[in-house]
């Protein structure tokens, strides 16, 4: 049990600093942008249309079955260095 808190725990820190970085470098880049539309003006028009349907249904299913997966992997994460690596540094050790 204590391992899986520990993949919970760590699987909400990786969607935290990766959504914390998505978020600030659009945010970086949304502040410092500049638009040039008045020199890339051409008077073309569009006659393609696309349709798309996206069928996985809402991001949130989405969301978290992605953080049941990083949970997993964490938690295999873990279970492979509590069982091979601490053993090695506790050998060194001696």
């Amino acid at each position: 049990m204590k391992t899986i808190i520990q993949a919970f725990f760590c699987s909400l820190l990786i969607h935290i600093i990766f959504f914390s970085y998505t978020f600030g470098w659009g945010y970086i880049k949304a502040k410092f942008y500049k638009s040039n539309i008045t020199n890339e003006y051409d008077p073309v028009v569009q006659t393609n249309v696309v349709f798309a349907f996206i069928g996985y249904g809402s991001p949130l299913v989405f969301l978290g079955i992605w953080f049941i997966g990083i949970t997993i992997l964490c938690a295999f994460i873990i279970i492979l260095i509590k069982k091979y690596i601490k053993p090695y540094f506790k050998t060194l050790s001696k």
